[in-house]
C-alpha cells in the first residue's frame, strides 16, 4: 500500500547539453509514522529517462539546496535529526563510456519518522541535469522501492520538467494606423518560453517603413528586468535595403526565469513607397520564434472613410426633411488636419434647413470649431456649411459625427440619391448619399386625344394626381396651370379618389384664367389621388402646335417657394402631364402644315390638285400652268427651266409666305448682332421638309432634317452645321428663343439646294428653290 505521495514542480528546459532545472521533488508520508527507520530501512530507487544523467550529489541540511551540486536530497519536518542522520544517497546506473555520469541514485532512510509530531517530508533538489539533443516533452523521474519500503512507487511517478526548444513569441499590445511622417509601433511584447532564450532579436520593416533611431524604448520586465541589454543597433538589410532593428542583452547575461521586453520605436513612412494594407514586421533571432512576422498595424493611402447610416426618403418642394447622419473616420490618426476646414455641400437644388451638429467621437484629443456645436453657414446659396478641426487626433484614430441635419428640396429636384459633398482644406474629399429623394406626386392622363387647330369644346385627357404617400399635400393651395396657347370651356370637374383628403371648391383667380387651383383643407393619412376630368379647350388658329403641357405646383406641394421669399425663384412645379396634342387645322390630315389641303405641299392653294402650283387650274397635269402642254414643268413654256419656290420671312413678323400664301409661326424671326435668326422648324416645313422629317432630340440639344437624300443636322452653341455628317462652319452659333432654334438661315436652305437674299430696306429674308 502505497505511503507516500511525490509533489513535483516542472520547469521547461532547452535539449541538448546541461540545463539548469531548478525542479523540486517533496515526498510526504501518509502519516506521522510514515518511516519506520530503526526497525528497517525504507529504500527507493529514482532514474532519469534514458540518455539523460548528473554527475554531482550530496545531502544538505536544514534544507538548504547547494545549487552548484546536480542533485542535492534535504529533509524537512516530521524529522528530529540532520539529513545526514536520516537519510544516504548512492549514485546508480554509471555511464559506461563515462562512470562519472549517473542515471539515478537510491535513498536510504534509516531514523524513523514522527518525532516532532509532524508528517515527514524529504525534498530533493534537481538543479541540473544532462539532456539529449533531440528530445521534447515530459522528464519524469521513475520510483522504484524494495519489499514493503515505505516510498511509494508508479503511481504515479514525479515529472521533473519539459523539454523544449528555446523559443520567443511576440505579440502586440496595440496596433499603429499609420501616417504619412512619422508614427510609434508598440509596445511588442517578447517573451520567453524559458530562461535564456533571449540571446538577440532583429525586427525587419517592409519597403517604405523606416525605423527612427534614438525613439526606441525597451522596458524588460520578469526574469530579464535585471539583466543589461545592449544598445539596440538600426541597418538596412543588405539584400533587401529593408530597416532593421537588432535589439541582444549584454555579453554573457541571460534570464535566470523567463522574462518579457516591451519594445516601442518611431517609424517614419514614405507614402510614395509604402504599400496600403497591413504592415506586417519580419522576425528573427538565436531562439525559436514563435511567428516569424508580425502585424503591427495598416497603412493606407486613404487616411478616412465617410459612411452614411439608412438612407432617409424626401420629396422634392418640401421644407426641413431630416437626413440620414454621416460618419468620418479617420484610418490614421492626424488624418485631418489641424487649423484646417471641413465644408458640407449639398446640389444647387438643395439648401441646409437645420445646420448639422458635429460630434467628435473615439478620441479625446480630437475636437472642432463649431457654432454651439453646429456647422457654420458658409457662401450665398445657402447649400453649403462649415466647420474646422482644432486640435488632430494625436495617437489614435478619431471619428466624427455630421448629424441631426435637416434640408429643403427644390419642387423640381431630381429623383434618386441626395448626395453631399464632403471636402475642404482639412485633407477629405468624398461623396455620401443621405437620402432617396421621390417625386412629390404622380401625374397621369388617362387618354392624350389629338386636337385641331380653331375648333371649340375639344375634350381632352382626365387627369390624376396621386400621392407619393400620405400626408404630402399640405393644408395649402394646390395649383394646376393649363397653358396660354389654349382657353378652357368651361371648369373641370374635379374630386378626390383615393385617401381622405378634404378638399374645397376649386376655382380660377380673377386674375389667372390658366389656373385652377384647389384648396387642400386637411391632408391624407394614407396617399391620396385627385381626379381631374371633363377638360375642355377651345384652340384658335393661331395656336402651336405640339403637347397641351400642364403643370401642377402650388403651396400645397411647394413648400419651399411659398411666400415673398421664394427658395428657390423660377422651379415653381411638381410636374408636368401632357392631356392632348395640337395636331392639325380642321379637315386636314395630321402632319400636314396648316393651312395646307391634306396631300398637298406646304404652298400650294387649297382646292388645288397636289403638287400644283396655286393659280393652276383643276384638272390640269399636276405641277402645270393653265394652257402648258401637259407633262410640261409648272409655269414654264417647254424647254424652259422649272418655276422656282419663292419664300419669304419678315423680320418681327410671326407669319411667313410660300408662293404668296400665308402661314402662321409662334416665333418671329429677329435680328442679332448683324445676323437674322429664323425658326429652323418653320424654315424646313416652308422648304417643302414634311414634319415627320423634322426631328428634335432634347438630351443632345440637336435637330435633325431629311430631305430629298440629304440629312442635316444642328446643335445648339455649336458653330457648325452636318450635312451628310460633313461639318459646314457658320459664323454663329444656333440659338433656343421661346422653344425654338433660331439661327442665321443661309447655310441650312444653301445644303438643300436653295439661294438666300437679304432685302434691307423691307427687312426681308428671301429664299428660292
Amino acid at each position: 500500500m502505497a505511503t507516500t505521495t511525490y509533489y513535483s514542480t516542472s520547469p521547461t528546459i532547452p535539449d541538448g547539453g546541461f540545463q539548469k532545472v531548478g525542479s523540486v521533488v517533496t515526498i510526504v508520508g501518509t502519516t506521522t509514522t510514515t518511516f519506520n527507520g530503526d526497525s528497517q530501512v525504507d529504500r527507493a530507487e529514482f532514474r532519469l529517462p534514458a540518455g539523460f544523467y548528473f554527475k554531482t550529489y550530496d545531502l544538505s541540511d536544514d534544507g538548504v539546496n547547494t545549487q552548484s551540486i546536480d542533485v542535492v536530497v534535504s529533509v524537512g519536518q516530521g524529522f528530529n535529526s540532520s539529513t545526514s542522520e536520516v537519510v544516504t544517497i548512492t549514485p546508480l546506473d554509471p555511464s559506461s563510456s563515462d562512470p562519472s555520469n549517473f542515471r539515478g541514485f537510491e535513498l536510504a532512510v534509516k531514523k524513523p519518522s514522527g518525532g516532532d509530531g509532524k508528517v515527514p517530508q524529504i525534498l530533493i533538489y534537481i538543479n541540473r541535469i544532462y539532456v539529449p539533443k533531440g528530445i521534447s516533452g515530459a522528464v519524469t523521474l521513475r520510483v522504484d522501492r524494495s519489499g514493503n519500503s515505505a516510498f511509494s512507487a508508479g503511481a504515479p511517478d514525479p515529472t521533473i520538467a519539459y523539454v523544449s526548444a528555446k523559443s520567443l513569441s511576440l505579440t502586440m499590445e496595440r496596433t499603429t494606423s499609420f501616417n504619412s511622417g512619422n508614427n510609434t509601433i508598440g509596445p511588442i511584447v517578447v517573451t520567453e518560453n524559458m530562461p535564456g532564450a533571449f540571446k538577440w532579436l532583429e525586427l525587419t520593416l517592409p519597403s517604405g517603413f523606416t525605423w527612427v533611431p534614438g525613439t526606441v524604448v525597451i522596458n524588460p520586465g520578469l526574469g530579464l528586468r535585471d539583466i543589461e541589454l545592449k544598445d539596440p543597433t538600426f541597418t538596412s538589410d543588405p539584400r533587401y535595403g529593408q530597416s532593421v532593428m537588432r535589439v541582444e542583452p549584454a555579453e554573457g547575461a541571460g534570464s535566470s526565469i523567463a522574462g518579457q521586453l516591451r519594445i516601442e520605436c518611431d517609424v517614419e513612412v514614405d507614402e510614395n513607397q509604402a504599400a496600403p494594407g497591413s504592415v506586417i514586421v519580419t522576425v528573427d533571432g538565436d531562439a525559436s520564434v514563435n511567428n516569424s512576422s508580425l502585424t503591427v498595424g495598416t497603412f493606407d493611402l486613404q487616411k478616412y472613410t465617410v459612411t452614411a447610416g439608412t438612407l432617409k426618403t424626401l420629396y422634392s418642394g418640401l421644407k426641413g426633411q431630416k437626413i440620414t447622419d454621416i460618419t468620418i473616420t479617420e484610418l490614421a490618426p492626424g488624418a485631418l488636419l489641424e487649423g484646417r476646414t471641413v465644408l458640407l455641400s449639398l446640389p444647387s437644388w438643395a439648401k441646409w434647413d437645420v445646420y448639422p451638429t458635429v460630434q467628435v467621437e473615439g478620441v479625446s484629443e480630437l475636437s472642432t470649431n463649431t457654432d454651439n456645436g453646429q456647422a457654420f453657414p458658409t457662401g450665398n446659396n445657402g447649400n453649403q456649411v462649415k466647420f474646422s478641426i482644432t486640435t488632430a487626433s494625436q495617437n489614435d484614430p478619431g471619428k466624427i459625427i455630421i448629424k441631426d441635419a435637416k434640408v429643403n428640396l427644390q419642387a423640381d429636384a431630381p429623383q434618386g440619391e441626395l448626395k453631399i459633398t464632403v471636402s475642404g482644406s482639412a485633407g477629405i474629399s468624398a461623396e455620401s448619399s443621405v437620402g432617396t429623394i421621390m417625386a412629390p406626386v404622380t401625374l397621369n392622363a388617362l387618354s392624350k386625344p389629338s386636337l385641331v387647330l380653331g375648333a371649340r369644346e375639344q375634350k381632352a385627357g382626365d387627369i390624376e394626381i396621386k400621392e407619393a404617400a400620405g400626408r404630402i399635400f399640405l393644408a395649402k393651395e394646390l395649383w394646376v396651370d393649363f397653358p396660354s396657347n389654349v382657353t378652357l370651356t368651361h371648369s373641370p370637374n374635379v374630386q378626390v379618389t383615393n385617401g381622405n383628403l378634404d378638399i374645397g371648391e376649386p376655382y380660377f383667380p380673377s386674375d389667372n384664367n390658366q389656373r385652377l387651383i384647389i384648396p387642400i383643407n386637411t391632408s391624407s393619412s394614407s396617399p391620396g389621388t385627385i381626379f381631374i376630368s371633363e377638360i375642355y379647350y377651345d384652340i384658335g388658329n393661331l395656336a402651336a402646335d405640339g403637347d397641351i403641357k400642364i403643370d401642377v405646383g402650388g403651396p400645397a406641394v411647394n413648400e419651399v417657394n411659398q411666400g415673398n421669399t421664394p427658395l428657390f425663384p423660377f422651379h415653381d412645379w411638381a410636374g408636368s402631364v401632357v392631356n392632348a396634342v395640337i395636331g392639325q387645322t380642321p379637315g386636314t390630315t395630321p402632319g400636314t402644315t396648316p393651312g395646307t389641303t391634306p396631300g398637298t405641299t406646304p404652298g400650294t392653294t387649297p382646292g388645288t390638285t397636289p403638287g400644283t402650283t396655286p393659280g393652276t387650274t383643276p384638272g390640269t397635269t399636276p405641277g402645270t400652268t393653265p394652257g402648258t402642254t401637259p407633262g410640261t414643268t409648272p409655269g414654264t413654256t417647254p424647254g424652259t427651266t422649272p418655276e422656282a419656290r419663292n419664300i419669304l420671312f419678315f423680320i418681327g413678323d410671326g407669319t411667313y409666305r410660300v408662293n404668296g400664301d400665308v402661314f402662321m409661326m409662334d416665333v418671329s424671326p429677329y435680328i442679332d448682332s448683324d445676323r437674322t435668326f429664323i425658326p429652323l422648324r418653320f424654315t424646313g416645313i416652308a422648304l417643302g421638309i414634311p414634319s415627320e422629317n423634322i426631328f428634335w432630340d432634347s438630351e443632345k440639344q440637336t435637330a435633325l432634317l431629311i430631305f430629298k437624300g440629304t440629312t442635316l443636322r444642328v446643335t445648339l452653341g455649336e458653330n457648325a452645321i452636318y450635312k451628310n455628317d460633313t461639318r459646314v462652319e457658320i459664323d454663329v452659333a444656333p440659338q433656343l428663343y421661346n422653344d425654338r432654334i433660331m439661327l442665321p438661315i443661309r447655310a441650312v436652305a444653301t445644303a438643300f439646294g436653295a439661294t438666300v437674299d437679304w432685302d434691307a430696306p423691307n427687312q426681308m429674308i428671301k429664299i428660292v428653290i
